[in-house]
């Protein structure tokens, strides 16, 4: 095989590695990770949380959401018109289907989790 050829067949590998990484690039921006939603009710020792109190979301000590009450003792709502707690990042961000998110009311850690599942409310 001469010089030309062997350049031809090393340029058009490179180029088909190029075009490859950018499908498996593009795929990963054309299915883009829909936030988990969070509500209910919080409270902190038993007591209903006052109205203003931020609820932050962290998955691996990484913050991926936050709410601030408009109700005592509770945050969101069911309702499409109610807000949620969105957890939301992709998995290079760090959430990945399954992982555990953490919740923390005014800075202390809260004793429930959740896993994160892409898209549901609850």
């Amino acid at each position: 095989m001469n010089k030309s050829k062997k350049l031809m067949l090393t340029l058009s590998a490179f180029a088909f590695l190029i075009l490859l990484a950018f499908a498996v690039y593009a795929q990963e921006v054309s299915n883009p990770q829909f936030p988990h939603g969070f509500y209910g009710t919080s409270k902190v020792d038993g007591t209903d949380t006052p109205t203003g109190t931020v609820i932050i979301a962290k998955v691996s000590n990484v913050e991926k959401g936050r709410i601030t009450t408009t109700e005592i003792g509770k945050y969101g709502g069911p309702a499409r018109n109610q807000l949620r707690l969105p957890v939301q990042g992709g998995i290079a961000e760090g959430i990945a289907e399954g992982a555990t998110i953490e919740f923390f009311v005014s800075r202390v850690k809260a004793a429930q989790t959740a896993s994160f599942d892409s898209g549901k409310d609850e």
